[in-house]
């Protein structure tokens, strides 16, 4: 067993020596294709992520409003009612602000004294006349003339945690006001009670249906190279087998020799490939996606 053993070594190495840029090759073909796969599933995965820890921006609410009917169900007959707010709801009026040519995602809020809503990132809402801000957001704040900027909210009372937050580029802020802010005629102020996490809605399956779609468009050149390389050179390497077979080896020892090869030349690749993929993660993290870089994990 040993000597057989120490044959297909010895034979293995051999046919190695007489083949060692095709060997090269094969190795550098799954190297890459493997950090490919691992850096496109980490994207997908990111992504996946950044958008769910943004989820609540998407939230839209239910009407603050109850618009009086008259008998025949269609036509209105008065001006809208406004719903009471409780402990229980909020009110939120989605405003996104530009400035220097970038978006601000901002969100008034009201709410009542004891109110139980919480809002993701903050907590409950801020007292009116202050107002929470994303990292990125305060520093915008603070290096820009207050007067151009800050006071449009008010008072500084805290962070948004990033785990709201698609990014570290994100500019959110939670401003609180009023009631009586939010309850203009032309307001499109929205009653909240709970926030989303799901940031796709209604269009989730469209949305999923369209990432395999991509993965399939992605993947698909990826593995040809895999196979492109383990297939590389196929012809010289029967040429090294029948020679190794007219020198008087065994079936058995031969196919352990090609067995060994290609275990050895993936394996290499492999490991290749995950150091690869890790040293291009941070480069890959920094990648902008919609304006805004994935927090990296």
């Amino acid at each position: 067993m040993f000597a057989s053993a120490r044959s297909v070594l010895h034979l293995t190495l051999l046919s190695a020596r007489f083949s060692v840029g095709r060997l090269v090759g094969i190795t550098v073909g799954v190297a890459l294709g493997t950090a490919l796969i691992l850096l496109l599933a980490g994207a997908a995965q990111g992504l996946n992520e950044r958008d769910h820890r943004a989820a609540w921006l998407r939230e839209e609410g239910r009407p603050a409003f109850e618009v009086p009917l008259a008998e025949d169900g269609v036509s209105t007959a008065g001006d809208p009612i406004p719903i009471p707010l409780t402990s229980d709801s909020i009110l939120v009026d989605r405003v996104d602000d530009v400035f220097r040519d970038r978006i601000i995602q901002h969100r008034a809020v009201a709410a009542t004294p004891d109110s139980t809503v919480e809002i993701p990132g903050v907590g409950t809402a801020p007292e009116p006349g202050t107002y929470y801000a994303s990292p990125a957001m305060h520093e915008l704040i603070q290096s820009t003339d207050r007067d151009q900027l800050g006071d449009r909210y008010g008072r500084y009372a805290g962070a948004i945690s990033e785990l709201a937050l698609a990014g570290p580029d994100s500019l959110v802020i939670v401003s609180g006001v009023s009631e009586s802010e939010l309850r203009g005629p032309s307001s499109a102020t929205a009653m909240v009670s709970e926030f989303t996490d799901q940031p796709y809605g209604g269009s989730a399956t469209a949305y999923r249906t369209l990432i395999v779609m991509g993965a399939i468009a992605v993947l698909f050149p990826v593995l040809l190279l895999i196979n492109i390389s383990t297939q590389w050179g196929a012809t010289v390497r029967s040429e090294r087998l029948g020679v190794l077979r007219l020198m008087g080896a065994a079936p058995r020892v031969i196919s352990s020799v090609a067995a060994a090869e290609a275990f050895v030349t993936s394996l290499a690749g492999a490991l290749i490939g995950l150091v690869l993929a890790s040293m291009l993660r941070p480069v890959a993290t920094s990648l902008e996606v919609g304006g805004i870089a994935t927090v990296p994990g």
